[in-house]
């Protein structure tokens, strides 16, 4: 089995940065892009949730949400929890 970064044109430093997510046709999202992706894909109330994404304005705010947390990963690990490997 191919390696899954080669399979769908990512490389570690991708990963490690942002959550992605794949489509079967080789669509690709990436931060909060890809989490808006998956709660479409869950129906219900996820996928009203997250069809708010579409809305320039909470795309916006999502987008920088996404980044800050992503930037302060280690730094909120410590306070709220986290598997031993996310903490610095």
């Amino acid at each position: 089995m191919p390696n899954l970064l080669d399979q769908y044109g990512l490389v570690r430093e991708q990963v490690d940065r942002e959550v992605w997510a794949v489509a079967p046709d080789g669509t690709r999202w990436s931060g909060a892009a890809a989490i808006n992706r998956t709660l479409l894909e869950l129906e219900g109330i996820w996928a009203r949730l997250a069809a708010i994404y579409r809305l320039a304005p909470f795309r916006w705010i999502e987008d920088r949400a996404y980044r800050w947390i992503a930037a302060h990963r280690s730094w909120l690990s410590r306070w709220f929890g986290a598997p031993p490997e996310w903490k610095e």
